[in-house]
C-alpha cells in the first residue's frame, strides 16, 4: 500500500520514485535517493519508504518508494539511487507539460544490481525478532520460528503471533480476514489459498508481511479507489527468486495411509512458472508440534481419495508494460462416508429423537483455467481476463432413519431395519415414522467468465477515465433419482412408496455488465463516479416423473419404458427471469496529513441502484408471474481513520490507529421463494412459497483501536462490532409430530444481531528475546430469531441469546533452534431462550497443552504437542468428556540438507473417536463416522535448488 502525500499549496510538486533488486523484483526497503542540484551538489538524503517530512516527523509506507518535494513547474532532476550491498545508478528525470492541478509524477522503477563482492556475515546468537511493524504493515520474520523439518506454508502461518489458521485455507490476523494471499506480490494459482499452504515448503520464505493494499489489478489500473485489501504477501528467500526449486515427497503409512506431492518453481527476471502435483488419501490437515486452532470437534469426516495437477505461469516485462499470467488445475476427489446421527431436537411442548445410519459415495471433477494480460500505450491502459472451469458430480446416498418422541436406547442398524418385526412395544408406541432413501445424482456444469477493461490517463493531470465490460455464462445439466419408502405410527399399515426421477435441464445464466466511470484526483481528494449497469437472465426447468405410478417401474436407476406418462406436473416448473439493474456509485477518498505525522482519511463509496426482476413461474398448467422493483443499497465501505505517530517514525516510535467502519448490505429474497406453490416431491420435507417477502438489510459497526510500539515487538488490537438485520431471511418451519413432515418457508423477521469486543496482544521480550507471548481475549453475544412450529399450521417466532467468553493465551520459549510453548484456550458458552421447553446450554471447551521442536545432534530431529480437551457443562456423558491427544514427528536430514525422512504419529495415546458432537438452539447431535484419527506415515522429501551461475 502507497499513500501520496501531497500539500494543498498549488506551487509545490512531488516526484516520486520505486527502488527494487532487478532479480527478483523486490522491494528494497533500505534503499535510498540523493538529488543532484545544477551545480552537482548532493541534497539531502530521501529514505526509501519515507513519502515526505511533515513537522519534521516522517509519513511511512510499506514499499520502497521515496518522495522528493519541488516547484511546481517543468524541469529536469538528477539522483543517484542506492541500496547497501547493491550498484548505484544516477538517473535522469525529466518532468514536461506539467498540469495545472497535476500534483504527482511517478519516475520508472529504478531496478538495483547487486554489488560484486560479498558483506562480511554477521553472527547473531541472541533470538531473533520474530515481528515488527513497519508503518502499518506486520513483518513476520520466517527465520525466527522454529519449525519441523519438512514443514509447508501452513505450518509456519499456523505459528504468527495473532494468526490464525482454518482448515479451509482461511487465514485471520489479529481477528481479521485476510482476502488475498500472495507470493513476491503476485497471485498464487488464481488466488487458491490451500494450493499455496499445503505445496510451498516453509524453508524457501524469508519473510511473510500483512497490511492493507489494492489487488494487483487495480494498481495496474492505476484506480485509486479500489478498495484496500488486508493482504499477506508471503515472500521468498533470495535464493529461491531466480533459477529452478523443486521440492517432492512421498510417504505410506498405516491403514493404507499414503501420499505424493511434488511441486516445482522455475523464476527469471520477468517470468515465474510455477507448477504442482498431489495424490494422498488423509484427509487430515493435522501437523505434530503445532499449537494450532485443530481440535477434535474439526476432525473430517469420511474417507476420500484426492488428485491435484496444476500449472501457473506470470510474466511482467522489465518496462512494467506488460503483463501475462494465467493458470490451469485438475482436481478428483473421492470422498466415502458412514455416518451414524443421533439427533435430539429441541421443541417448546416436547423432544423428538432422529435416529439415522447412512452411505454416501461422491466423485468430484473439477477443471479450472484464467489468464489475464494486460498493456500500457501512454496513457491507455488496457486488460482482459478469461476464466473457465468445468466440474462432474456424481454421488449415491442411502439412508435409514427412525424419528421417536421419546429416547431410544436401541438403535442400531439391525433394530431400525427390524422395527416392525421385532420392535418392542414401548418403542413401536412412540414411533412417528420410519424411512428408507435412496438417491444418487449426476451434474455437469460448465463456466466461462470474460472481462475488458480500459482505462485513458488525462493528459496533464492525475484524472482518469475509464470502462469494463463483463461476461459471465454458466450451463448446468443435472439428473436426480431418489426413492423414499416412509412407514407412520405404531402399525405402519399405510407406508408412503415414492420413486422420483428428475431432470433439470436446461439451465442457463447469463450476466452481461457494464462499467463507465470518471476518476479525479486532486491532492489528498480523491473523487470518483461511475455508472453500472447489468442484465442478468437465467432459463431454468426442472421436469419430475413419479415413477411410482407406473404398473411396473422397473429397476432403480434405469428409466421404464412409459416414463414420459407419469410427469409430476405440480413439482415440475420451467421458469425465465431478466433483470436489469441500474446502479450508481459515488466515491470520495480524502486524505489529511498534519504535524506530527497525525493522519485523517475518510471512505464513503455508496452505491444506490434499481433492479426491475421480471419472473415467469409455470407449473401445473399455472402462469405464476412475479414483477418486482426493488431499491438497492450499499454502502461499500464509509470509515474515518485517525492516525497519531508521536516522534520519528525512522526512529521507530509508537504508533496509534483509530479505525470506523459502516457496512451496508442488502439481500434480496430468491424470486423461486416468492411463488406461492407447493413442492411436495420429498414427502418429509414439503417446501413452500410466500409472496409476501421484502428485502434484508444488515448494518455492520465496526471500530478498532490498534497500537504498534516502536521501540520493542508489542502490538495490541482492539475491536469492537455490532451487526442488526433488518427484515432478516430465514428458512422457518412447523412440524407434525404424528407424521414427522416438515413444512419449510422462508420468513422475515427483525431483532436480529450480534455484538463483541475482541483484544490481540502480542509481545516478545527477554533479554535475548527468547519469549513470545500472545493472548486472544474475546466476549460475544449473538440474538437469534427463528420461525418454529409444533403441531400448528404457521410457525411462531422463537428467539435465542448466546453469549460468549474466550481466551486463547500462548507463551512460547526458543533459543537457537529449540523452541518449547505452552498453551490454555477457554471457551465459554451460555444459551438461553424464552421459549417454552427451552433448555438452557451452559457449557465450557477447555484446551490445554504443551508442544516443542527440538534439534538434535547429527541431523535428527523431533516435533511434539499433547493436548487435553475438555468439555463440560453439557449433563451428557458422550459430551463431557477429555481427549488427551498425543502427535510426534521424527526427523532425520542427512547432511546436504536434500533429504528429509520423516515419521509422523498421530493420536499415540488412542483417545480419539470417530465421534462428532454439536449442541445448538434447535437441537444436539452425535455423529459416528468412519474417519481415522490415528495412523502412523513414513515419508522422504527431496529438494533441490539450482541457481543460473552468473547472478
Amino acid at each position: 500500500m502507497s499513500v501520496v502525500v501531497v500539500r494543498a499549496d498549488a506551487k509545490k510538486f512531488h516526484i516520486r520514485g520505486h527502488i527494487q533488486e532487478s532479480v527478483g523484483k523486490t522491494d528494497l526497503m533500505k534503499g535510498y535517493a540523493v538529488p543532484i542540484d545544477a551545480d552537482g551538489n548532493p541534497g539531502d538524503t530521501l529514505r526509501a519508504g519515507v513519502l515526505a517530512m511533515e513537522g519534521g516527523f516522517a509519513l511511512m509506507t510499506d514499499r520502497s518508494i521515496f518522495t522528493f518535494e519541488t516547484v511546481h513547474k517543468d524541469s529536469t532532476y538528477v539522483f543517484v539511487v542506492g541500496c547497501d550491498g547493491y550498484l548505484p545508478q544516477t538517473v535522469v528525470y525529466r518532468v514536461e507539460n506539467l498540469g495545472k492541478r497535476e500534483r504527482v509524477r511517478e519516475m520508472p522503477t529504478t531496478f538495483l544490481e547487486r554489488a560484486p563482492h560479498k558483506l562480511n556475515e554477521v553472527v547473531v546468537t541472541a533470538s531473533k525478532i520474530k515481528f515488527y511493524n513497519r508503518g502499518d504493515t506486520i513483518v513476520y520474520n520466517a527465520d525466527a520460528f522454529q519449525l519441523a523439518e519438512g514443514s509447508m506454508l501452513d505450518g509456519l502461518i499456523a505459528q504468527l503471533p495473532g494468526v490464525e489458521l482454518s482448515s479451509n485455507g482461511q487465514i485471520k490476523v489479529n481477528g481479521e480476514f485476510v482476502e488475498s494471499l500472495l507470493l513476491n506480490g503476485k497471485q498464487f494459482f488464481d488466488g487458491n489459498n490451500n494450493l499455496m499452504l499445503k505445496n510451498l515448503a516453509a524453508y524457501t520464505v524469508k519473510s511473510v508481511e500483512v497490511y492493507r493494499g489494492q489487488s494487483f489489478s487495480d494498481k495496474w489500473k492505476g484506480d485509486k479507489s479500489a478498495p484496500q485489501r488486508l493482504t499477506m504477501d508471503v515472500k521468498l528467500k533470495k535464493e529461491y527468486e531466480i533459477g529452478w526449486l523443486l521440492n517432492a515427497q512421498a510417504g505410506y503409512g498405516t491403514e493404507d495411509r499414503y501420499m505424493a506431492r511434488l511441486f516445482g518453481m522455475w523464476f527469471n527476471r520477468t517470468t515465474q512458472v510455477m507448477f504442482l502435483g498431489n495424490i494422498n488419501n488423509l484427509n487430515d490437515t493435522r501437523e505434530p508440534g503445532t499449537n494450532d486452532s485443530w481440535r477434535p470437534e474439526l476432525m473430517p469426516t469420511g474417507r476420500m481419495k484426492y488428485q491435484l495437477a496444476g500449472l501457473s505461469y506470470n510474466y511482467q516485462a522489465n518496462d512494467r508494460k506488460t503483463y501475462s499470467r494465467g493458470s490451469v488445475t485438475y482436481e478428483n476427489n473421492h470422498m466415502n462416508s458412514h455416518t451414524d446421527t443421533d439427533r435430539i431436537n429441541f421443541y417448546a411442548d416436547r423432544n423428538t429423537y432422529d435416529y439415522v445410519q447412512s452411505l454416501s459415495h461422491n466423485k468430484n471433477v473439477k477443471v479450472n483455467l484464467n489468464n489475464t494480460t494486460g498493456r500500457k500505450w501512454g496513457n491507455l491502459t488496457m486488460n482482459g481476463t478469461l476464466k473457465g472451469n468445468y466440474s462432474r458430480i456424481d454421488r449415491t446416498a442411502q439412508s435409514l432413519s427412525a424419528s421417536y418422541d421419546s429416547e431410544q436406547y436401541e438403535r442400531s442398524l439391525m433394530s431400525l431395519e427390524a422395527i416392525y418385526s421385532d420392535g418392542s412395544d414401548a418403542g413401536l408406541a412412540s414411533l412417528i415414522n420410519q424411512t428408507l432413501t435412496r438417491s444418487d445424482g449426476r451434474s455437469r456444469q460448465g463456466n466461462i467468465d470474460g472481462s475488458v477493461y480500459a482505462g485513458y490517463m488525462i493528459p496533464r493531470s492525475n484524472d482518469r477515465l475509464f470502462t469494463e465490460l463483463r461476461v459471465v455464462y454458466d450451463d448446468k445439466k443435472e439428473t436426480l433419482w431418489n426413492d423414499y419408502d416412509v412407514r407412520f405410527g405404531a402399525d405402519g399399515l399405510q407406508p408412503l412408496r415414492r420413486r422420483n426421477y428428475t431432470d433439470n435441464t436446461p439451465n442457463h445464466d447469463l450476466n452481461l455488465s457494464g462499467t463507465l466511470g470518471y476518476n479525479l484526483s486532486n491532492g489528498g481528494l480523491n473523487l470518483s463516479l461511475r455508472y453500472i449497469y447489468n442484465l442478468h437472465t437465467r432459463e431454468k426447468d426442472s421436469y419430475t416423473y413419479a415413477l411410482d405410478r407406473l404398473e411396473e417401474m422397473g429397476m432403480y436407476g434405469t428409466l421404464p419404458a412409459g416414463y414420459g406418462l407419469v410427469l409430476d406436473a405440480p413439482n415440475s416448473f420451467t421458469s425465465s427471469l431478466i433483470e436489469n439493474t441500474h446502479a450508481v456509485r459515488p466515491e470520495l477518498d480524502y486524505i489529511w496529513n498534519g504535524a506530527e505525522a497525525r493522519q485523517f482519511s475518510v471512505t464513503f463509496k455508496p452505491e444506490l441502484g434499481l433492479r426491475h426482476s421480471h419472473f415467469n413461474y409455470f407449473s401445473d398448467g399455472i402462469l405464476y408471474p412475479v414483477r418486482r422493483t426493488s431499491f438497492i443499497g450499499v454502502v461499500s465501505s464509509m470509515n474515518g481513520r485517525v492516525r497519531y505517530a508521536f516522534g520519528n517514525r525512522m526512529a521507530r516510535e509508537n504508533m496509534y490507529v483509530f479505525m470506523y467502519d459502516y457496512e451496508l448490505s442488502t439481500s434480496t429474497p430468491d424470486l423461486l421463494h416468492l411463488v406461492d406453490v407447493s413442492d411436495t416431491s420429498d414427502p418429509l420435507n414439503i417446501m413452500l412459497g410466500n409472496p409476501g417477502l421484502k428485502n434484508s438489510y444488515r448494518h455492520n459497526h465496526n471500530m478498532s483501536v490498534r497500537f504498534f510500539a516502536g521501540k520493542c515487538p508489542l502490538q495490541d488490537f482492539l475491536n469492537f462490532n455490532y451487526s442488526p438485520v433488518t427484515d432478516a431471511l430465514v428458512r422457518g418451519y412447523t412440524y407434525d409430530l404424528s407424521t414427522g413432515v416438515h413444512r419449510n418457508r422462508t420468513y422475515n423477521v427483525s431483532g436480529q444481531y450480534s455484538a463483541g469486543v475482541n483484544n490481540t496482544f502480542t509481545l516478545q521480550f527477554g533479554r535475548k528475546r527468547q519469549f513470545m507471548l500472545s493472548s486472544v481475549s474475546g466476549v460475544s453475544m449473538i440474538h437469534s430469531v427463528d420461525m418454529i412450529g409444533l403441531n400448528v399450521s404457521e410457525p411462531s417466532r422463537s428467539t435465542v441469546n448466546t453469549r460468549g467468553l474466550s481466551e486463547d493465551l500462548k507463551l512460547s520459549w526458543q533459543i537457537g533452534r529449540q523452541s518449547l510453548s505452552i498453551k490454555a484456550n477457554v471457551i465459554d458458552r451460555h444459551t438461553s431462550s424464552a421459549r417454552e421447553g427451552f433448555n438452557d446450554i451452559n457449557a465450557t471447551h477447555c484446551n490445554y497443552g504443551v508442544a516443542g521442536t527440538f534439534v538434535l545432534p547429527a541431523g535428527f530431529g523431533i516435533s511434539t504437542d499433547f493436548t487435553c480437551y475438555t468439555r463440560r457443562g453439557y449433563g451428557v456423558k458422550e459430551l463431557d468428556t477429555t481427549d488427551v491427544v498425543w502427535n510426534a514427528r521424527a526427523t532425520y536430514t542427512p547432511r546436504g540438507g536434500r533429504w528429509v525422512f520423516t515419521l509422523d504419529g498421530f493420536d499415540l495415546l488412542h483417545r480419539l473417536t470417530n465421534v462428532h458432537y454439536a449442541v445448538t438452539a434447535s437441537g444436539r447431535t452425535v455423529t459416528y463416522t468412519n474417519t481415522l484419527p490415528r495412523y502412523l506415515l513414513l515419508s522422504v522429501q527431496y529438494r533441490l535448488n539450482i541457481q543460473p551461475k552468473k547472478r
